[in-house]
Formats: C-alpha cells, sequence, structure tokens
C-alpha cells in the first residue's frame, strides 16, 4: 500500500513538474513575443521621428535655395537700377545748369531712390522675420488646435512636444550643444536674470560672492548684477579697451580668491566688438571659475559653439537672428543644471527651472531661425564699406575694433562732432537707426558703451548705430548714406551760421 501511495505521489510530482515547465516555456515564450513587439514599435516610432527630421531637413533646404533664388534676384534689379541712375545722372551732367532740379538737401530727406519708404538698418535692435521662419509658425498657428506640449498623452499634444523638441535640437546645433542643455525662455533678457539670480544661492553657499563682468555689457547684466550687490555680493565691472575689448589678461588680474562667476558678452550690440571668449576661457578654467556669456548678438553673425568659447553658460535670443520676438533660450552645461535654482515654480517644466506652458509656435520659429543661419559676413562687409566711402567726405568718426577679424560688419557705429544723435534722429525721419541701446525704455538714449570706451559724454550724446542685415540692399544703403550726408552738411552749415 505504501508502495502505491508513494508512486502516486512520484506520478503528481512529476505531472506538476511538466506542467510549470510547460507553463514557464509558454510565459517566456510570450515574454519573448512581448519584447519583440516593443522593439518593433519602438522601431517604428524612431523611423517615423527619422522620417519627420529628413523631412524637416529637406524643406530648410528648400526654403535656403528658395531665398538665394529671390536675393540674386534682388540683387540684379538694384544694379540694373543703379546703372539706369548713373546714366540718369551722366544725362543730367549734360544738360544746362537751370534745365536741372536742384536736390534737395533738408531735413525731411527726400532725396534718393527710396524716399518713399522708411529704410530699416536697425537689425541689431531687432530683425525682420524670415519668410521661412514665418511660413513654419504660421502652418502651427493656423491650426484648428494646437495642443499643449506638456499633455503628450494624446495627439494634438504629442505632435506639439514633437515640434518643440525638434526646435530645441535645431538651437542646440546652431550652437554646438545637447538639445538637453537648451532652456527656452522669453529672450536674453530673461536669460540673463535666470542665470545670474539663479546661480547666485550656489555661490554664496559655496563663498564665491565676487562677480566679474565689463563696462560694456547689456543693461540686462549690469542692472541685476547691481542687485546681487544689494544681497552682499561684490561685483567688479571693469573698464574696457577704446576699441571695447575685455582681453583675457585684463580678466585675469581682477581675480580674487572668491571669484565664483565671469559674464562676457560675445559680441557687442552698440560697436559690434567680438570678445576673445576662448581665451578668456582658458584662465577661468585654470582657476575653476564659472564662465556666462550673452551671446544674443553672436547668433547668425560670427561662428559660436558653447564648447569652442568654452563657456558654462549663454543666453540666446530669436529676434537678433530672423525669429520672433518673445523667445529665447539659456544654455547650461549639463554638469551646471543642479547649482541654479528655479526660476519660477509650477509645473516642473524645462527641467523644473522654467514652468510653465510653452509657446509652441515660437518656439518651432525660433528653431526655423537657427536652421537657416546665414552669417553672410562677405555681404554686410561691402555693404558696410560702401556706406562708409559714401560718407567719407563728412570725416566721422567709428567706434568699434579695427580689425574687421574682431569687429561684426552688420554693426557700425559712429558720431559726426558737434552734432548729437537726437539732432540726427529729427533730421532723418525716413531712416530707421539705433541711438543707444534699443532695450532701455526709459527714453535716456545716451550710450553707456560709447561712454565706457571714450571716456566721453559727450561722444556717448553724438553716437548712433546703423546696423545692417539679411534683407539690407545696395540701395537702401546708398540712399541712407544720401540722406545723412545731404542732413550733417545742412546741420553743419546752420551751426557755421549761428556762430
Amino acid at each position: 500500500m505504501i508502495s502505491g501511495l508513494l508512486t502516486h505521489i512520484w506520478i503528481g510530482t512529476v505531472r506538476m513538474v511538466f506542467t510549470l515547465a510547460a507553463t514557464h516555456n509558454v510565459a517566456r515564450k510570450a515574454g519573448r513575443e512581448s519584447a519583440r513587439q516593443a522593439a518593433r514599435d519602438l522601431a517604428e516610432r524612431e523611423a517615423a521621428r527619422q522620417i519627420a527630421e529628413r523631412e524637416i531637413e529637406r524643406d530648410i533646404a528648400e526654403r535656403k535655395a528658395a531665398r538665394e533664388v529671390e536675393r540674386d534676384v534682388a540683387e540684379r534689379e538694384v544694379a540694373e537700377r543703379d546703372a539706369a541712375a548713373g546714366v540718369a545722372r551722366e544725362v543730367e551732367r549734360d544738360l544746362p545748369r537751370d534745365a536741372v532740379r536742384p536736390v534737395r538737401a533738408s531735413f525731411d530727406a527726400t532725396s534718393g531712390a527710396s524716399a518713399n519708404k522708411c529704410i530699416y538698418l536697425d537689425n541689431a535692435a531687432t530683425t525682420p522675420i524670415d519668410p521661412c521662419v514665418l511660413d513654419a509658425m504660421n502652418s502651427i498657428m493656423t491650426g484648428r488646435v494646437v495642443g499643449n506640449p506638456h499633455a503628450a498623452h494624446h495627439a494634438y499634444g504629442a505632435s506639439s512636444s514633437h515640434m518643440i523638441q525638434v526646435a530645441r535640437k535645431q538651437v542646440a546645433t546652431a550652437v554646438g550643444a545637447a538639445p538637453s542643455e537648451i532652456i527656452f525662455t522669453s529672450g536674453a533678457t530673461e536669460s540673463n536674470n535666470m542665470l545670474l539670480k539663479g546661480l547666485a544661492g550656489h555661490l554664496k553657499a559655496a563663498g564665491k560672492t565676487h562677480i566679474i563682468t565689463g563696462a560694456v555689457e547689456h543693461k540686462s547684466i549690469l542692472e541685476p548684477l547691481k542687485q546681487l550687490e544689494e544681497q552682499g555680493f561684490e561685483v567688479s565691472v571693469l573698464a574696457v579697451k577704446p576699441c571695447g575689448m575685455l582681453e583675457a589678461d585684463m580678466i585675469e588680474r581682477a581675480l580674487r580668491e572668491n571669484t565664483g562667476l565671469v559674464s562676457v558678452q560675445a559680441v557687442n550690440n552698440e560697436t559690434g566688438t567680438i570678445q576673445p571668449l576662448s581665451e578668456i576661457a582658458a584662465v577661468l578654467r585654470r582657476r575653476g571659475i564659472m564662465f556666462h556669456t550673452d551671446a544674443s548678438q553672436a547668433l547668425g553673425k560670427i561662428p559660436f559653439a558653447v564648447t569652442e568659447a568654452g563657456v558654462d553658460f549663454a543666453s540666446l535670443s530669436a529676434h537678433k537672428v530672423y525669429g520672433p520676438q518673445g523667445i529665447g533660450a539659456l544654455y547650461i552645461k549639463e554638469e551646471r543644471f543642479d547649482l541654479l535654482q528655479p526660476w519660477s515654480s509650477g509645473g516642473g517644466q524645462e527641467r523644473g527651472l522654467r514652468s510653465g506652458t510653452l509657446p509652441v509656435a515660437l518656439c518651432v520659429g525660433f528653431g526655423m531661425a537657427c536652421a537657416i543661419i546665414d552669417e553672410d559676413r562677405p555681404r554686410l562687409q561691402s555693404l558696410r564699406n560702401a556706406f562708409l566711402e559714401k560718407i567719407r567726405t563728412l570725416n566721422p568718426i567709428v567706434h568699434g575694433h579695427k580689425d574687421p577679424e574682431w569687429n561684426v560688419p552688420g554693426i557700425l557705429n559712429l558720431r559726426f562732432p558737434g552734432i548729437d544723435s537726437e539732432t540726427l534722429v529729427m533730421a532723418l525721419p525716413q531712416l530707421a537707426f539705433g541711438q543707444g541701446a534699443a532695450c532701455n525704455a526709459t527714453g535716456v538714449r545716451t550710450s553707456h558703451v560709447i561712454k565706457a570706451t571714450t571716456g566721453s559724454e559727450q561722444s556717448a550724446k553724438e553716437a548712433i548705430r546703423l546696423s545692417f542685415g539679411r534683407f539690407t540692399t545696395s540701395e537702401d544703403v546708398a540712399a541712407a548714406a544720401e540722406q545723412i550726408v545731404a542732413a550733417v552738411t545742412e546741420i553743419r552749415q546752420l551751426q557755421e551760421g549761428m556762430a
């Protein structure tokens, strides 16, 4: 009986083992099938993403090509008009003196080929939106539904989220960063404030309460630093060379044991002087000091990459590079993220540093602007040279670095001694140009940059800024020069008459 019972138990045990083994095999097979399906789904999503990116890249290339064709056509038209104007002048010279209508040199600036329009020469303040950028934004803004990019669990939100990630990658690629290192902001002013104030807690806790910057920095650097001084920080605002440059050895001499941060702009917004960022970075790296740059005027004007520049942080702005106003970015080196306190609290967007729903169309516009960057330096240098040649007889004083390698050609700061900028603004209503910094909302237009480079309040009051851009033509430059020559000549005649 016992042997029969043992046999029964043994048979049951064997059956159980086989049953468990079969169940395990089925489960393992199902698991493998599930894993294969997940892998297939992932591969399909990756393939779809790559197709979308290739379509975007193809679209960008087509838009660039179309823009080049439009530019060539425009330049040919300008050349033809210039040639026709030259013929007309030759004919006028051959006519009897009383048959030629006198050229007006008055304050209404109505002489010149562009008399019926205001010529835009204030691209350093803001650039026109490139048609490619506008098309990309319109395709979103005219859609029936623009999903919240942070509601990626449904199709609309997922679509918006994908578009923002593509834009983030485009901005990152433009400056040689990883997409995860780009935080979207409302512009460079917010980026500067976000960095300086967000880093203050870490610097104070580390006992690194000395910050260095330059006297020609943008107000969105200088003003926040004044606020940090009220919180116990020491700020050294260094004098610059007459050309506006702040060299590495000047920075090195100002370093202290408790220096925690140096902030130097990449390109000056008023003179176009380029700062030697990589040389400054080499000095700071040896001392373990963090480095920030306001690169809003560098993006799209000079080759700029965060790694080559050696910076830990960089502020960017879309509307300086033919993108929309109201959107910018802060580059944060990956290992520096944990050092910043949140700029705003809420839903934890932008890696917890800047909560709030991102504006999809603006982000896409910024991304597209970065994707079609064209520094265009040779053409802009040609426009600059042509303009200076046409006003040479006025003997203007030009501010900024004299070496083209260290000055962006599209920003030209000059003055006509004895004539303040306010007088020129009133004398030239059909020219749009800069008078001090455009981002100064107080109405005070005296240039702190020119005062810092010349040491003269009068020079600062006389300085004007002309900035050429992607859509500036040789015809615009010629007409502007003609109007300035006429206005300055008449002002000087009036001054001599009153002397």
